[in-house]
């Protein structure tokens, strides 16, 4: 939020379109970004089996099965996620997206002073990036 703040003070018209959501829901499944990327981006198909099919979402198995795209797709860029818990932002996960480990080296290398200078390839779980991912 900070970040718009900053944008809209300064009067930045940017190129392209920010958006911010704050999902809820995490905790329970996902629930709220896996609503918004299904609805806005792309879905798979629901599952058939009447066993998984009764379970909560937070239950079954990843969806799987041919991907729809949806028009927006086209449009996303990026998606960044902050939410691994509190305290500093001592670095990213990529998410196995080397490519992206110099402009994130780039973008951190002001703050390396205040600890945030850490760029891993690694997956990390459990935050709402995965229904993106997925």
């Amino acid at each position: 939020m900070e970040a718009v703040r900053i944008l809209k003070a300064l009067d930045v018209k940017p190129k392209r379109t920010v958006r911010v959501a704050l999902w809820t829901g995490e905790e329970e499944g996902l629930l709220g970004s896996r609503a918004y990327a299904k609805e806005h981006f792309a879905s798979r198909p629901d599952p058939t089996d009447p066993e998984e099919k009764d379970l909560p979402s937070y239950l079954r198995p990843p969806p799987s099965g041919p991907l729809t795209v949806k028009p927006e797709h086209a449009k996303l860029s990026a998606y960044f996620n902050l939410d691994n818990g509190t305290g500093r932002i001592r670095g990213v996960y990529t998410q196995g997206n080397v490519g992206a480990v110099p402009i994130f080296q780039a973008w951190l290398r002001p703050f390396a002073d205040l600890g945030a200078a850490t760029i891993t390839n690694r997956n990390t779980g459990g935050t709402d990036h995965q229904s993106f991912d997925g």
